[in-house]
């Protein structure tokens, strides 16, 4: 998850309410006497039976229209389409970590919580003003309110827990993120066409200057940086995010080269060196306390999605809301893809 987020929680009470009676304002409570403390209704007639009137609880709004009053259950049938299968997932997973950390004997203090924010905002960003910013805009766009949010992080403190045992850091690891981050990189433009006589045809005209590869990356290239001509941030040959074929061509091209096709998973590439970036004079011993937290975190959550998708395969769920099922069967769906 770089720091993956499980992004998992609580709707809130405006779903968890819907269709549901309430005491105080709201209408009485489940189980009360509809007509305590109404006195006992007048006799008509000495024939006629006694009459009680009833009256159906009303349940609080959450909102007015027009200062008409919008009540849950108007509601609730969309909400549980809307977001009820991701809800219910992450009530699920809630509920499977409690149980886990139980039996474990292990508890997450507020400590723990608070350490998972600090992860979170680290993640953002290294400049603390700038990670706050990020985690806000993080929070709109994925409808972390403030109960979500606090679950979020009480999750993540669970399942780090429920992990930390089988954290294990190779001393491979700790040279690769040295080498990610201290180490020599390329500053490559890139084009990408769906077939190989295409690339060969486009190699032709880089490599004999009838057209730049910025404008032939403008005009031809389906790749998103075609829009910058195709320039890439700078690659590091030992950044796994990139595939094989690019890493291994990018450390052999020298500043102008024009790469041969490199075939992908979906059509093929051509890679032209821009720049090369020396490796920074830092030596290992000095950063590799930092790098080893750093791998740490990066194993953790690798582990931690894995035990989430373990617990939530071994709970055992029966959905028989006609939407929610919809929902979560979507839910459901997506975690099998991926």
């Amino acid at each position: 998850m770089n720091y993956h987020l499980i992004l998992i929680g609580i709707l809130g009470a405006a779903l968890a309410g819907c269709g549901s009676t309430t005491g105080g304002n709201g209408g009485p409570g489940p189980g009360s006497n509809p007509n305590a403390n109404r006195g006992t209704p007048p006799t008509t007639n000495s024939n006629h039976s006694n009459t009680t009137s009833t009256t159906q609880p009303v349940s609080r709004p959450v909102a007015y229209l027009g200062g008409k009053p919008i009540r849950p259950e108007q509601l609730h049938t969309a909400l549980m389409e809307a977001s009820g299968g991701r809800i219910l997932e992450e009530y699920i997973l809630d509920n499977q970590i409690r149980l886990k950390l139980a039996e474990a004997g292990k508890i997450v203090t507020n400590n723990l919580i608070q350490q998972e924010r600090s992860i979170l905002l680290a993640t953002l960003s290294p400049d603390a003003n700038q990670a706050a910013r990020l985690l806000e805009e993080l929070r709109k766009r994925r409808g972390l309110g403030t109960t979500r949010y606090d679950r979020l992080l009480r999750r993540n403190a669970g399942l780090r827990l429920l992990v930390q045992g089988d954290v294990s850091i190779p001393e491979q690891r700790i040279q690769q993120a040295y080498q990610l981050k201290y180490g020599p990189r390329y500053e490559v433009r890139l084009i990408v066409v769906d077939s190989v006589s295409q690339a060969a045809a486009l190699i032709r005209q880089a490599r004999a200057g009838t057209k730049s590869f910025a404008d032939l990356a403008i005009e031809h290239s389906t790749d998103r940086s075609r829009a910058g001509g195709g320039l890439l941030p700078p690659i590091s040959p030992v950044d796994l995010t990139w595939p094989d074929g690019v890493r291994e061509a990018v450390a052999k091209l020298e500043v102008g080269d024009v790469s041969n096709p490199i075939a992908l998973d979906q059509g093929f590439a051509i890679l032209k060196l821009e720049k090369k970036i020396a490796a920074q004079p830092v030596k290992l011993d000095d950063v590799k306390a930092q790098l080893q937290q750093v791998v740490r975190r990066t194993i953790e959550s690798g582990l931690m999605q894995k035990h989430a998708r373990r617990l939530l395969s071994e709970a055992d769920v029966l959905v028989v809301n006609p939407a929610l099922k919809d929902s979560w069967d979507h839910i459901k769906q997506l975690g099998t893809d991926k």
